[in-house]
């Protein structure tokens, strides 16, 4: 049983997607309207420029996002929503943004399918990991009914809601009862609606404010158990990896746990990590910003056979800036790379991606000039 150790999860996903849609559901009975983004519309959203200020309590500054961005936003009863939010961002993504309310909250941010979930870290950590988990699991279970678990429905509930009320009607839109919902302690929720989820991700998202999860038993029944220190999500790949190709990987994802067997390559760990790692795998190229102590950025890199000119368009996207490049550059761009950066400022990175087709850059009025090293 994927429980049987209480502190830690593991559990084995192939490449088989799930598109499953159901009409919003109601926590008593009525229809709830699905008006948030979802899928690539939200992860648009995410990268959306925006320029606010902010000086309220931080419940009414995520209303307010949720409101005019049209995403599902998630507050961990752990985080005082009365806290007030000092804020301005110009020309920041959506994305930044919502990290810098969770900074200021003392919080973090975790994404489950399209919700953003702001809560402790100790729970974002591994909260989209053990939601993860629970699917899988329920979707290779060949006792239970697949479909039932993993359709989207939505939840709503109204204000001054038992989170024991909640939790017991969510199991019901399985046909499960809880054996245990005195684990959860008494309280008063404000009312809130879940967009269209699988029945694991809306029952990881209330029960992980208690710092609990569940367990589905052979009786159908579920026992709520306490959330795990540890749990890693395992994918496999049907991909060959050159041993140079591996290397870089290993090296780009320190904290997976990867092999590569039978033209398969087999990844376990965070969630969030194997996400990038299929991206990666799919040709994209992947950016992560670093904050440093002295408030520059540092970007760690990882391509795979891209063109120097995917690359260049992928940093100048991060950064805000055009692309262009001369004639006679765009001769050479088309040539395929692959290479690993790690933590280096974008002067660097650009030298090193540059360097590649002996070209070089320049930064002015909001583009990056691409021309023939000379």
């Amino acid at each position: 049983m994927i429980f049987q150790h209480r502190t830690s999860l593991c559990c084995v996903f192939a490449i088989i997607g799930l598109a499953v849609t159901a009409k919003p559901h109601d926590l008593y009975g009525q229809t709830a309207q699905q008006t948030v983004l979802a899928n690539a519309r939200f992860e648009q959203q995410l990268e959306t420029l925006i320029s606010t200020r902010w000086d309220l309590p931080l419940k009414d500054v995520l209303i307010s996002m949720r409101e005019t961005q049209r995403v599902a936003i998630f507050l961990d009863r752990r985080i005082n929503p009365a806290q007030q939010i000092q804020l301005e961002v110009q020309d920041k993504t959506m994305s930044t943004a919502l990290q810098q309310i969770a900074n200021q909250a003392n919080a973090q941010i975790s994404h489950i399918r399209n919700v953003i979930y702001i809560g402790p870290k100790k729970t974002t950590h591994l909260l989209a990991t053990v939601a993860a988990i629970q699917a899988e699991q329920h979707r290779r279970n060949p006792a239970e009914n697949t479909r039932v678990f993993t359709i989207g429905k939505s939840t709503q509930w109204n204000r001054l809601s038992q989170p024991r009320s909640i939790v017991t009607a969510i199991a019901e839109t399985v046909n499960a009862r809880i054996t245990n919902i005195d684990k959860i302690p008494f309280d008063l929720w404000d009312k809130h609606t879940l967009p269209n989820l699988p029945f694991a991700m809306r029952m990881s998202i209330v029960l992980a404010g208690f710092d609990l999860t569940y367990q589905l038993n052979n009786d159908r029944s579920i026992t709520l158990i306490p959330f795990p220190t540890e749990a890693k999500y395992q994918k496999a790949f049907s991909t060959n990896v050159s041993a140079a190709n591996l290397n870089r990987i290993k090296n780009s994802f320190p904290t997976l746990q990867i092999t590569n067997n039978n033209e398969q390559l087999v990844a376990s760990g965070r969630w969030e990590e194997i996400a990038e790692l299929e991206l990666l795998l799919r040709g994209n190229t992947i950016i992560r910003p670093k904050p440093m102590t002295t408030s520059k950025q540092v970007y760690t890199l990882t391509v795979t056979n891209q063109s120097i000119q995917n690359v260049l368009q992928a940093i100048a996207s991060n950064e805000k800036l055009e692309l262009a490049g001369s004639a006679e550059a765009q001769k050479i761009w088309n040539k395929r790379i692959s290479l690993e950066a790690k933590e280096l400022p974008l002067a660097d990175l650009l030298l090193q991606v540059v360097g590649q087709g002996n070209l070089q850059y320049r930064i002015a009025d909001k583009q990056l000039l691409i021309s023939v090293k000379m």
